[in-house]
């Protein structure tokens, strides 16, 4: 049986790591916050695909820095908030007595306490999307490496890996992608073409399927009996015997059935014609 001083040794212990762990949680959330809204739309399989060790760490420096905002904003100059309480509850002490002035502090302070961590909540959510925003707006992820987001499959899909330092091209030249998806079927190797609708990602940050419009397919065997050498031999008109076009809004594949992806960046030069009819709805 354990003597009464051990077992007390054992509960001060037991307190000790709760508080640590709720200084923890604390310091790191409005990190989380900023980490979530940083990777959001197109990017947010990125916050939710890392470890837990990696949220942590990378958490740790935007945490700190926006509790010293929360503090200039909230804090600094407001008599009515009582740092050395909240230090108190933070350091893990096994004084007893401290720590029950310091609830009782709390108690009586918790409405201007509450306004804090709301107040650095929604500055973790609005510094972490304001963030995001800069670095697209000025094309810091392309131009620089240290900022640029691990979903690869959007900078190729959309043509944005043209500004990349080492690639040659402008992504300000595209306006759509063209897709040639090689797949393999029962009924053997088959391609099918159409315009990139959609795509969407495993947890893991590869592809799960793609979403193609306007798809027509040709079986591989037909470009090989025709000693297709270039895109140029091609003839990818409508009276083409080898292509079949395919009905529907959207054809659907998945990337377990893809051997390999070609894509093509488009411009769109719209004629006389279309430019006229542009203008006729817009004076409409």
């Amino acid at each position: 049986m354990l003597a009464p001083t051990a077992i007390k040794r054992a509960d001060d212990c037991s307190m000790n790591i709760a508080l640590a762990t709720l200084t923890l949680l604390i310091i790191l959330y409005p990190g989380f916050l900023f980490r979530r809204f940083y990777f959001t739309g197109e990017f947010s399989k990125e916050y939710f695909k890392q470890s837990v060790t990696d949220l942590i760490f990378s958490s740790i420096l935007p945490g700190f820095f926006i509790h010293f905002i929360g503090y200039l904003l909230f804090i600094k100059g407001r008599s009515q908030i009582d740092v050395i309480t909240i230090g108190t509850l933070l350091s893990g002490t096994s004084d007893s007595i401290k720590v029950t002035e310091a609830f009782k502090a709390v108690y009586q302070k918790a409405p201007s306490i509450a306004g804090y961590f709301f107040g650095v909540s929604v500055v973790g959510m609005v510094a972490g999307f304001a963030a995001k925003l800069v670095v697209r707006k000025f094309k810091l992820d392309r131009k620089v490496k240290l900022f640029r987001f691990q979903n690869e499959w959007h900078y190729i899909f959309s043509g944005e890996i043209l500004d990349f330092p080492k690639v040659p091209g402008n992504a300000e030249d595209i306006d759509c992608s063209y897709i040639d998806a090689l797949v393999k079927t029962d009924e053997g190797t088959i391609i099918y073409t159409g315009l990139l609708a959609d795509y969407i990602l495993t947890k893991e940050g590869g592809i799960d399927r793609i979403y193609l419009t306007d798809v027509k397919r040709r079986f591989f065997k037909d470009d090989i009996t025709n000693k297709v050498e270039s895109p140029a031999d091609l003839d990818e008109s409508a009276n083409d015997s080898r292509y079949y076009y395919l009905p529907g809004r959207f054809f659907i594949i998945s990337y377990s059935q893809i051997i390999n992806l070609h894509v093509t960046y488009y411009k769109v030069t719209p004629n006389q014609q279309l430019k006229e009819e542009i203008q006729h709805i817009k004076t409409e």
